[in-house]
């Protein structure tokens, strides 16, 4: 599994609120496929797939907080990827 983290963003260390998951449990994703828009004070920000794979468990829901360096989802690299 690779882990998916909330990255520094700022200077002093934030707690950030998850806006959207673009993805959902399950869903195949590509690497630099767009996982989820967060937001921290007035800015907002994109988390992009670290690798291809299937986005395997989120754990910071929608409207969730999280902190620099928290585990927002894992990814399964090892998964096939779905039959067109």
């Amino acid at each position: 599994m690779v882990e998916v983290k909330l990255p520094q963003t700022t200077e002093e260390p934030k707690e950030c609120v998850v806006v959207l998951w673009y993805k959902a449990e399950g869903d195949w994703v590509e690497q630099h496929d767009v996982l989820v828009e967060m937001q921290v004070e007035k800015a907002t920000f994109e988390i992009e797939a670290p690798v291809s794979g299937v986005l395997q468990r989120i754990f910071v829901k929608r409207a969730e907080t999280a902190s620099v360096g928290d585990t927002l989802a894992t990814i399964d690299p090892a998964a096939r990827p779905p039959r067109p």
